[in-house]
């Protein structure tokens, strides 16, 4: 019943319909929460799958509830070799902290996700990549926007050796640098990325897909941004101008004064 169950929830998330999958996922977990020993991996599977679904749904503060106890699970049931599933709450937790904006604790868990997949995987592996892109925007959010440009790059450089120049994922990578470069200001350049991944999502993905739309209002605000950046150069300029000209009035002014106490000595008297 429980497999029932969960495949039932997975197809409620591939239709985006999250609330069902959840629905789905909380009766699987009530099943195996009275059948199976208090401390199983079968019921940390279950919580890390409701953690990713509640983050799905925009409810990260619960998400990494779930996830933490899915954690503390895996620590419990599992050996130390066996490392996927851990990478994967890990991870996850990562994420939840970083939405609520405890960019400093996602950074710790994001480490220690890494630590763990540089003894199970290849360090060409995608996964990596992806470490990467979550902690360049974490620092980024934290303004130590250097560290945050080289996790971005050091991203970048990865997904151009292990995939295709057009993948989704690439769009994803180059969204991440135009948001790092946003964040210091760079706005042409954090344009010039976001014009590379609307490129690839334009030939890779439908209308309708979040990265599309996410990258469409991303170009409106940073062109609003240099719209912005155009019109204070200008109003700078102008001050500058106007700065100059009231100078350039007031040495007239002196100079004439100057002038007028040299022709007339008796105005210095007066003075």
């Amino acid at each position: 019943q429980c497999q029932v169950l969960l495949a039932l929830g997975n197809t409620y998330l591939l239709q985006c319909k999250y609330e069902d999958a959840l629905i789905q996922f909380r009766r699987v977990l009530d099943i195996r929460t009275r059948t199976l020993p208090k401390y199983h991996s079968d019921i940390a599977d279950c919580l890390s799958i409701i953690g990713k679904t509640l983050d799905d749904m925009d409810n990260p503060s619960e998400a990494v509830l779930y996830s933490m106890r899915a954690l503390q699970m895996y620590n419990k049931t599992l050996p130390e070799t066996e490392l996927n599933e851990k990478n994967s709450v890990l991870v996850d937790i990562g994420i939840g902290f970083s939405s609520v904006g405890a960019n400093q604790l996602g950074i710790e868990y994001y480490r220690r996700a890494l630590t763990m997949k540089k003894k199970c995987l290849p360090r060409d592996h995608p996964d990596f990549a992806a470490i990467f892109e979550n902690m360049g925007l974490n620092y980024s959010y934290l303004n130590k926007h250097l560290l945050g440009l080289r996790y971005a790059l050091k991203a970048r450089r990865l997904r151009k050796r292990i995939q295709i120049s057009n993948h989704p994922n690439m769009a994803g990578t180059l969204k991440v640098l135009s948001l790092v470069y946003s964040k210091m200001g760079c706005y042409r350049r954090a344009m010039h990325y976001l014009d590379r991944a609307k490129k690839i999502l334009k030939r890779t993905a439908h209308d309708e897909d979040s990265k599309w739309i996410d990258v469409k209002n991303q170009i409106i605000r940073i062109k609003k941004k240099i719209q912005r950046e155009k019109y204070n150069m200008r109003k700078r300029k102008r001050w500058k101008l106007e700065s100059r000209k009231r100078l350039d009035y007031l040495k007239l002014l002196s100079t004439i004064a100057d002038i007028n106490l040299q022709f007339c000595p008796n105005l210095r008297q007066v003075i």
